[in-house]
């Protein structure tokens, strides 16, 4: 008995889907300009940083988003965003940028850091 609980502990430890070194999986609650998000993929916070779908929040915010081979580019009230995964270099309205932490992909998800994405396109942020 005792051994067929350890097989079925070891055997749902495995399935638990993997976090990349450094993230933290926490319930992340966002507010963009005043109204709560949801996303279909939870955020993630990892270097200190509260991270989102990409999907989600340029959509929220009334962008559209090209995406291809890592190279995201995003366009909404006359402003434009330039990002790669991987890279703390950005480009908003055509200006060089440096950002503190880059986007990412886990899974089939590619996650940008919300903090830059809000203040780029002029949006009010909150979490908890």
């Amino acid at each position: 008995m005792k051994r067929s609980s350890l097989i079925l502990a070891c055997a749902a430890a495995a399935a638990l889907p993997a976090l990349p070194p450094g993230v933290r999986a926490q319930s992340v609650n966002v507010i963009v300009n005043g109204e709560p998000m949801s996303f279909a993929v939870a955020p993630i916070v990892r270097a200190g940083r509260v991270f989102v779908p990409l999907r989600g929040i340029f959509e929220r915010l009334g962008a559209s988003v090209v995406y291809s081979n890592g190279q995201i580019n995003a366009t909404a009230t006359g402003r434009s965003i330039s990002l790669s995964i991987g890279s703390t270099q950005a480009t908003v309205d055509g200006q060089p940028q440096t950002i503190d932490v880059a986007p990412f992909i886990v899974g089939a998800t590619t996650f940008v850091p919300l903090r830059f994405i809000s203040q780029a396109l002029g949006a009010s942020v909150n979490w908890n």
